[in-house]
C-alpha cells in the first residue's frame, strides 16, 4: 500500500481524477440514498445561529420544505405529519424540528388540543428560506462546509488514522449543507485541499483511500477549523536588513526565499485557484491556462528570490481572473482572497 507523505500538486491531483472517477461508477451501480429516519436524531436544543440552520439536514429541509409548501397553499397552515412521512421520521422529532424553528421566530405555530401542529412560516422565516436557497448555489461556501465536515467526519469514522474509501462521506449527513447533497466535485476538492494541508494522507489503493495524519487529528481536537486555521502563539522575533533566518518553535521548515518575503500566502492562494478553476464557466482552454499560471505562481512564491517575479506572477493570474466575463460566488472568492494574500505578502 503506497502512500503520497509529500505535497506534490501533480500526484494530488492525478489521485484526486482518480477518485472522481470511482464517485461517478459508484454512483451508477449504486445511488447514494442517506438513510434519513435511520440517523436523524431529535433536536433537544434550540440552535443560536445561522451556520447551525446551514448545517442541520433536517431544520433545513424542513423550512425549504415549508417555503414550498408556501408558494402551493398560500395563507395555510402545514401539518407537521406531511413532512414527517416525506423524510420517514417519527411525529414527535417532526414536531420538535418544528418548535426549534418556532424558538427561532422562522415559524408561527398554531395552538390547538390534541393531533398535529400547524405552523406556517414567518417573514423571518422567508428570508431564512431565500438565503438557504443561495448558499445552495454557493460553490466557496459549500466547499468550506465539504472541508470540515469531511475532516470531521475521517474523525469520527477512523480515528486510528486507518485508511477511509472517502467515498462512503457521501452517504452521510454530514455530506449537505443548507438542505442539498454536497457533489462528488465538492469532495474531490476537499480531499485535495486537506491533502495539501498535510491534514490526509492520500493512499494509492484500490479504490482509492485516505487517512488523517496527525496533523489532522490536532485540527479537530483543538476544535479549529480548515478553512480558518487559529493564529498560532509563539515566539516574537525582529529582524532588520536579514536574509536566510529560521527562528521560532518549528518541527521542519523548507525555505527557499532569500529575500526577506514569506509568499506563502500567495502559494495558497495558487492552490486555491487551481481547486477552483473547474467551476468558474470558462471555456476548457481559458481554464487550462488559468491552472498553467496558478502552477507558476505556486513555483515562483515557493522558490524565487526576487519579489519582481512573485508580483508578475500574480498580476497574470489576477488578470486571468479579471478577464472572466461571468460572475460566480467562486469568482468573487478568489478575488477577495488574491487580494488578501498580495497585501500579505507585499503590504500594499
Amino acid at each position: 500500500m503506497a502512500r503520497n507523505r509529500g505535497i506534490n500538486q501533480r500526484e494530488i491531483d492525478k489521485f484526486v481524477k482518480g477518485l472522481a472517477k470511482g464517485f461517478e461508477g459508484a454512483a451508477r451501480r449504486n445511488p447514494i440514498r442517506v438513510p434519513v429516519h435511520a440517523e436523524a436524531t431529535a433536536v433537544t436544543a434550540p440552535w443560536n445561529s445561522e451556520a447551525d440552520l446551514e448545517e442541520d439536514l433536517l431544520l433545513a429541509k424542513l423550512l425549504l420544505w415549508l417555503g414550498d409548501y408556501a408558494m402551493e397553499h398560500p395563507g395555510m397552515y402545514a401539518e407537521t405529519a406531511e413532512f414527517a412521512e416525506q423524510e420517514g421520521i417519527g411525529a414527535d422529532e417532526a414536531e420538535v424540528l418544528v418548535l426549534a424553528l418556532e424558538q427561532a421566530d422562522l415559524v408561527k405555530v398554531l395552538r390547538v388540543m390534541g393531533g398535529d401542529v400547524p405552523f406556517m412560516l414567518s417573514g423571518k422565516g422567508r428570508v431564512q428560506v431565500r438565503r438557504l436557497r443561495a448558499l445552495q448555489q454557493d460553490g466557496a461556501a459549500r466547499l468550506r462546509h465539504t472541508i470540515n465536515a469531511l475532516l470531521k467526519w475521517l474523525f469520527a469514522v477512523a480515528p486510528d488514522q486507518k485508511p477511509v474509501d472517502p467515498s462512503g462521506f457521501l452517504a452521510a449527513r454530514q455530506a449537505f449543507f443548507a438542505g442539498a447533497p454536497v457533489s462528488g466535485e465538492d469532495l474531490g476538492r476537499s480531499v485535495a485541499h486537506l491533502a495539501q494541508r498535510e491534514l490526509i494522507e492520500l493512499i494509492d489503493t484500490t479504490p482509492a483511500t485516505v487517512a488523517l495524519t496527525g496533523a489532522g487529528i490536532d485540527t479537530i481536537l483543538a476544535g479549529a477549523s480548515v478553512t480558518t486555521p487559529p493564529t498560532r502563539l509563539g515566539d516574537n522575533y525582529t529582524f532588520h536588513n536579514s536574509s536566510n533566518i529560521v527562528a521560532g518553535s518549528q518541527q521542519s521548515v523548507v525555505q527557499n526565499n532569500t529575500t526577506g518575503i514569506d509568499a506563502s500566502a500567495l502559494h495558497e492562494f495558487a492552490a486555491v485557484v487551481k481547486q477552483f478553476a473547474p467551476v468558474l464557466g470558462v471555456t476548457p482552454a481559458e481554464q487550462a491556462e488559468l491552472i498553467e499560471d496558478a502552477e507558476i505562481l505556486s513555483d515562483e512564491s515557493a522558490q524565487s528570490d526576487d519579489p519582481g517575479r512573485i508580483r508578475a506572477a500574480y498580476d497574470r493570474v489576477r488578470a486571468r481572473l479579471d478577464g472572466i466575463t461571468t460572475v460566480t460566488a467562486g469568482l468573487t472568492t478568489l478575488a477577495a482572497q488574491g487580494q488578501a494574500a498580495y497585501q500579505a505578502v507585499f503590504g500594499t
